[in-house]
Protein backbone atom coordinates (compact mmCIF):
# COMPACT_ATOMS: atom_id res chain seq x y z
CA UNK A 1 0.00 0.00 0.00
CA UNK A 2 1.14 3.53 -0.54
CA UNK A 3 1.90 5.80 1.91
CA UNK A 4 -1.70 6.74 4.27
CA UNK A 5 -3.31 4.76 1.15
CA UNK A 6 -6.17 3.63 3.15
CA UNK A 7 -6.84 -0.79 2.33
CA UNK A 8 -10.41 0.36 0.45
CA UNK A 9 -8.62 2.58 -2.15
CA UNK A 10 -5.74 -0.20 -2.33
CA UNK A 11 -7.92 -3.42 -2.86
CA UNK A 12 -9.86 -0.52 -5.69
CA UNK A 13 -6.08 -0.30 -7.29
CA UNK A 14 -4.94 -3.83 -7.08
CA UNK A 15 -7.74 -6.49 -7.84
CA UNK A 16 -6.74 -7.11 -10.78
CA UNK A 17 -3.07 -7.97 -10.07
CA UNK A 18 -5.06 -10.88 -7.69
CA UNK A 19 -5.79 -13.09 -11.54
CA UNK A 20 -2.99 -15.51 -12.39
CA UNK A 21 -2.20 -14.73 -15.46
CA UNK A 22 0.28 -15.81 -18.20
CA UNK A 23 4.14 -14.72 -17.80
CA UNK A 24 3.11 -13.36 -14.33
CA UNK A 25 4.54 -9.91 -13.25
CA UNK A 26 5.36 -6.78 -14.77
CA UNK A 27 5.54 -5.87 -18.73
CA UNK A 28 7.79 -3.49 -20.16
CA UNK A 29 5.67 -0.72 -19.53
CA UNK A 30 4.42 -1.52 -16.21
CA UNK A 31 1.04 -2.99 -17.15
CA UNK A 32 0.38 -6.30 -15.34
CA UNK A 33 -2.84 -7.57 -16.86
CA UNK A 34 -3.67 -5.84 -20.24
CA UNK A 35 -4.62 -8.57 -22.81
CA UNK A 36 -2.86 -11.43 -21.47
CA UNK A 37 -4.45 -14.98 -20.88
CA UNK A 38 -6.07 -15.50 -16.86
CA UNK A 39 -4.97 -18.89 -15.31
CA UNK A 40 -5.64 -21.51 -13.20
CA UNK A 41 -2.39 -22.71 -11.36
CA UNK A 42 -2.22 -26.57 -11.92
CA UNK A 43 -1.28 -27.25 -8.30
CA UNK A 44 -5.11 -26.15 -7.26
CA UNK A 45 -6.65 -28.23 -9.31
CA UNK A 46 -4.02 -31.00 -8.22
CA UNK A 47 -5.38 -30.11 -4.66
CA UNK A 48 -8.93 -29.64 -5.52
CA UNK A 49 -8.63 -33.56 -6.77
CA UNK A 50 -6.62 -34.96 -3.84
CA UNK A 51 -8.87 -33.42 -1.87
CA UNK A 52 -11.81 -35.08 -3.62
CA UNK A 53 -10.17 -38.37 -3.33
CA UNK A 54 -10.29 -37.83 0.78
CA UNK A 55 -13.64 -36.48 0.64
CA UNK A 56 -14.90 -39.27 -1.53
CA UNK A 57 -12.83 -42.38 1.03
CA UNK A 58 -12.82 -44.61 -1.44
CA UNK A 59 -11.94 -48.21 -1.00
CA UNK A 60 -8.78 -50.05 -2.69
CA UNK A 61 -9.71 -53.00 -3.80
CA UNK A 62 -8.28 -56.06 -2.31
CA UNK A 63 -5.96 -53.24 -0.59
CA UNK A 64 -6.72 -54.71 2.67
CA UNK A 65 -8.07 -54.06 5.74
CA UNK A 66 -9.31 -50.06 5.86
CA UNK A 67 -6.21 -48.28 2.47
CA UNK A 68 -8.42 -45.76 0.47
CA UNK A 69 -7.00 -43.59 -2.42
CA UNK A 70 -6.36 -40.03 -0.92
CA UNK A 71 -2.54 -40.65 -0.38
CA UNK A 72 -2.37 -42.18 -3.65
CA UNK A 73 -3.99 -39.26 -5.44
CA UNK A 74 -1.80 -36.57 -3.11
CA UNK A 75 1.45 -38.02 -4.06
CA UNK A 76 0.73 -39.91 -6.86
CA UNK A 77 -1.19 -37.25 -9.74
CA UNK A 78 0.53 -33.73 -11.28
CA UNK A 79 -0.31 -31.20 -13.25
CA UNK A 80 3.02 -29.31 -14.14
CA UNK A 81 1.59 -26.36 -16.06
CA UNK A 82 -0.89 -23.79 -15.35
CA UNK A 83 -3.76 -23.79 -17.52
CA UNK A 84 -5.42 -20.72 -19.46
CA UNK A 85 -9.32 -20.75 -19.17
CA UNK A 86 -10.12 -19.08 -22.54
CA UNK A 87 -10.69 -15.30 -20.64
CA UNK A 88 -8.71 -12.08 -21.37
CA UNK A 89 -7.59 -10.10 -18.24
CA UNK A 90 -8.79 -6.93 -20.24
CA UNK A 91 -12.11 -8.37 -20.46
CA UNK A 92 -12.66 -8.68 -16.37
CA UNK A 93 -14.57 -5.60 -16.04
CA UNK A 94 -16.46 -5.86 -13.09
CA UNK A 95 -15.44 -7.00 -9.75
CA UNK A 96 -16.96 -8.50 -6.50
CA UNK A 97 -17.58 -6.13 -3.21
CA UNK A 98 -17.03 -8.43 -0.08
CA UNK A 99 -17.04 -6.56 3.30
CA UNK A 100 -14.08 -8.72 4.90
CA UNK A 101 -10.79 -8.18 6.77
CA UNK A 102 -8.17 -7.02 5.18
CA UNK A 103 -5.55 -9.08 6.64
CA UNK A 104 -7.32 -11.85 8.30
CA UNK A 105 -6.63 -10.91 11.74
CA UNK A 106 -9.77 -8.80 12.28
CA UNK A 107 -11.19 -5.21 11.05
CA UNK A 108 -13.31 -5.57 7.76
CA UNK A 109 -12.94 -3.10 4.70
CA UNK A 110 -14.30 -3.41 1.49
CA UNK A 111 -12.26 -5.70 -1.07
CA UNK A 112 -12.74 -6.35 -4.64
CA UNK A 113 -12.33 -9.71 -6.25
CA UNK A 114 -12.14 -10.78 -9.87
CA UNK A 115 -15.06 -13.09 -10.26
CA UNK A 116 -15.17 -15.48 -13.24
CA UNK A 117 -18.63 -17.40 -14.47
CA UNK A 118 -18.01 -19.20 -17.63
CA UNK A 119 -14.86 -20.95 -18.30
CA UNK A 120 -13.56 -23.98 -20.15
CA UNK A 121 -9.80 -25.48 -20.42
CA UNK A 122 -7.68 -28.17 -21.42
CA UNK A 123 -5.97 -29.83 -18.90
CA UNK A 124 -3.02 -32.24 -18.48
CA UNK A 125 -2.91 -34.78 -15.95
CA UNK A 126 -0.31 -36.53 -15.30
CA UNK A 127 -0.77 -39.60 -13.04
CA UNK A 128 2.24 -40.95 -11.81
CA UNK A 129 0.59 -44.25 -9.28
CA UNK A 130 -0.26 -47.52 -11.53
CA UNK A 131 -2.39 -48.02 -8.26
CA UNK A 132 -4.82 -45.33 -9.69
CA UNK A 133 -6.93 -47.11 -12.18
CA UNK A 134 -8.43 -44.88 -15.04
CA UNK A 135 -12.18 -45.49 -13.41
CA UNK A 136 -11.49 -44.35 -10.09
CA UNK A 137 -9.54 -41.10 -11.57
CA UNK A 138 -12.57 -40.33 -13.72
CA UNK A 139 -14.61 -40.91 -11.12
CA UNK A 140 -12.53 -39.00 -8.56
CA UNK A 141 -12.11 -35.91 -10.74
CA UNK A 142 -15.91 -35.57 -11.93
CA UNK A 143 -16.97 -35.70 -8.76
CA UNK A 144 -14.12 -32.55 -7.25
CA UNK A 145 -15.29 -30.88 -9.75
CA UNK A 146 -18.76 -30.77 -8.74
CA UNK A 147 -18.22 -31.51 -4.77
CA UNK A 148 -14.79 -29.45 -3.82
CA UNK A 149 -14.46 -26.59 -6.42
CA UNK A 150 -11.64 -24.14 -7.38
CA UNK A 151 -10.49 -21.31 -5.63
CA UNK A 152 -12.80 -18.63 -3.07
CA UNK A 153 -15.83 -19.30 -1.63
CA UNK A 154 -15.71 -22.93 -3.41
CA UNK A 155 -17.98 -26.05 -2.62
CA UNK A 156 -15.71 -27.74 -0.15
CA UNK A 157 -15.71 -24.22 2.14
CA UNK A 158 -19.77 -23.91 1.64
CA UNK A 159 -19.41 -21.49 -0.52
CA UNK A 160 -21.33 -21.50 -4.25
CA UNK A 161 -18.17 -20.90 -6.70
CA UNK A 162 -15.26 -22.74 -8.54
CA UNK A 163 -17.62 -25.82 -9.09
CA UNK A 164 -16.52 -27.42 -12.90
CA UNK A 165 -18.06 -30.07 -14.89
CA UNK A 166 -15.33 -32.30 -16.57
CA UNK A 167 -16.69 -32.98 -20.62
CA UNK A 168 -14.26 -34.73 -21.87
CA UNK A 169 -11.60 -36.83 -20.33
CA UNK A 170 -9.28 -39.16 -22.37
CA UNK A 171 -6.87 -41.30 -20.02
CA UNK A 172 -3.30 -42.10 -22.49
CA UNK A 173 -1.21 -44.67 -20.94
CA UNK A 174 2.17 -43.16 -21.73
Amino acid sequence: MGDKEKPDAYSERTWKFQMHTENDGLDDNGDAYQGKNVMIPGHALKKCIAEGAKYLSIKIEGGGGQAKYSKNFLAGIMIVESFPIGIKTADVKVPERHFMSPNGKGGRVWRLFPTFKEWSANVEVLILDDAIPNDVFDWVIKQSGLLIGLGRWRAINGGNYGRFEVENLTIEEM
